[in-house]
């Protein structure tokens, strides 16, 4: 008879967690992992943002999106949650609109990528050493 109660209790207990669980996964609730990462997708946006705001309009750029697409254009807009590229495409100028959150890369015409600036900033140093 103990073990018998002892049993429904057991099983009680978990439908009861089971339950709670979905509860809160249906409010919306999220995990703290899912926060860390949306907060994580945040800091990269902003960063992009300040980044492509010291680009003036009408820079040619190559952006690369987290999906692997790739654009190459001239930077035509700026607003708070992206920017847009105006392209050739087909023997028409297209403009597509890019959300910072979705950029993974950008290269700016007539700006040394970082591993070209570290180069230059070795060889500056060696060159100083030598001479």
């Amino acid at each position: 008879m103990k073990r018998r109660i002892s049993r429904v209790l057991a099983l009680f207990v978990l439908g009861l967690t089971i339950s709670l669980s979905l509860a809160h996964a249906e409010n919306g609730a999220s995990s703290p992992a899912t926060d860390k990462l949306s907060q994580k997708k945040e800091a990269n946006a902003l960063q992009w943002k300040q980044r492509i705001l010291k680009v003036p309009v009408g820079s040619y750029v190559k952006a690369k999106l987290e999906n692997h697409d790739e654009f190459e254009g001239q930077v035509r807009d700026i607003s708070d949650s992206g920017f847009s590229i105006q392209m050739l495409k087909d023997k028409k100028i297209e403009t597509v609109a890019i959300r910072y959150e979705d950029l993974k890369s950008l290269s700016v015409a007539g700006q040394s990528s970082t591993g070209a600036k570290v180069g230059k900033g070795i060889a500056k140093s060696i060159l100083s050493s030598v001479l």
